[in-house]
């Protein structure tokens, strides 16, 4: 009689209890789903922006080094133009030189004693 007085009403608040919560866990399962899809759009946005900053950094890489190689032969070029105008005066200056030098008396043998 007492399990009739004070268990069958507490067993039928919880049982109502948790019928009305039932609409809370359905609202807390699409929270989750949500949550769940936030997360993996977040991930895959992630992946893709890894990926394209890693493209970018070969690409940059890429580029960097075509223009490292265009500078070199830009530089080997005028080098060899500078020389190719450079030498022939040299040359001149270098022939004024052996001339002027060649022109100049030679000094007095030293007079050796033996």
């Amino acid at each position: 009689m007492l399990k009739l007085l004070f268990g069958l009403p507490i067993l039928i608040m919880l049982m109502l209890g948790s019928v009305l919560m039932l609409p809370l866990l359905g609202l807390a399962t699409g929270v989750f789903g949500i949550m769940l899809a936030i997360a993996v759009l977040a991930l895959v946005l992630r992946l893709m922006a890894f990926v394209v900053v890693g493209i970018g950094g070969l690409f940059f890489g890429a580029f960097c080094l075509a223009f490292l190689f265009a500078g070199g032969a830009i530089a080997l070029a005028l080098f060899g133009a500078l020389v190719h105008l450079a030498l022939p005066i040299l040359f001149i200056v270098a022939i004024v030189w052996l001339v002027r030098r060649a022109s100049k008396p030679a000094p007095p043998a030293a007079i050796s004693h033996g």
